[in-house]
């Protein structure tokens, strides 16, 4: 929640100072962008809600097998042998994301088109993430580097899960699985009330997620032409989160 509070506080400062997300929507309004990406739109968030309603599923199925092979075959399968499966998972992560992030030309396009002052507001979730990770990490007494890796998450649950794992254990894997998890169910539940507070709020709270599972939601909020801020903002992220998991790990261990 922390992480969630702080992105939100330095996406409004951000908003307020140098970049108003609702002057950008009229400019998207006046340049008919709207026009020229909403079927494209249409069908992309289709594709999105199909994603998120098999997430529904496929999450707890997943995680209930994995937890009776590890029950059942616990003689069978060594602690070496589970390293090398999630070393090889989390090479497979990475691989894809570097293929999703090459793939995705059409971001570039927009980025130009918006303005490249956007970036800024992945600037602030990725701060203001760090600063909640740290703030919850003195309040609960975890150590800084499980609160914030996992705070770097970003929503990110798949490969922030996998390094963790492979980093530190299940047990502190599974708490980064699940920080990130509830980091979107949380920003879903208040997304009413921080569309009050900003159009930046529901895509701070979204954060790297705003590039598949989030983009539809909050998009339902901030509306059409500011959902090509949303999905800016969460490929910038994503490709942010692999890079910067190493890097807070080594800091504040």
């Amino acid at each position: 929640i922390s992480a969630i509070v702080f992105s939100v506080l330095l996406t409004l400062i951000v908003e307020k100072t140098v970049l108003p997300l609702d002057r950008m929507d009229c400019a998207l309004a006046e340049k008919n962008l709207q026009l020229e990406v909403q079927g494209k739109n249409n069908e992309l968030f289709k594709d999105e809600d199909k994603k998120g309603s098999n997430l529904v599923w496929i999450m707890p199925v997943s995680i209930i097998t994995g937890l009776l092979a590890g029950i059942f075959l616990r003689s069978v399968i060594s602690p070496s042998v589970t390293n090398s499966f999630f070393t090889a998972a989390l090479i497979v992560l990475y691989i894809c994301v570097g293929i999703s992030q090459g793939a995705n030309k059409e971001v570039f396009f927009y980025l130009k088109r918006i303005g490249f002052k956007v970036v800024l507001i992945s600037i602030a979730i990725l701060l203001g993430s760090l600063i909640g990770g740290i703030v919850s990490g003195i309040i609960l007494k975890l150590p800084l580097y499980i609160s914030v890796t996992s705070a770097a998450g970003m929503s990110f649950y798949s490969i922030t899960g996998a390094y963790m794992t492979q980093q530190y254990g299940i047990e502190i894997g599974t708490y980064g699985f699940i920080v990130n998890v509830m980091r979107e169910f949380f920003t879903v539940l208040a997304m009413p009330l921080l569309i009050k507070i900003s159009l930046g709020a529901p895509i701070a709270g979204g954060a790297a997620g705003n590039m598949d599972t989030m983009l539809a939601p909050i998009t339902k909020f901030v509306g059409i032409r500011l959902s090509l801020v949303t999905l800016i903002t969460g490929t910038i992220l994503t490709f942010i989160v692999p890079l910067i998991l190493p890097v807070v790990s080594v800091i504040f261990r």
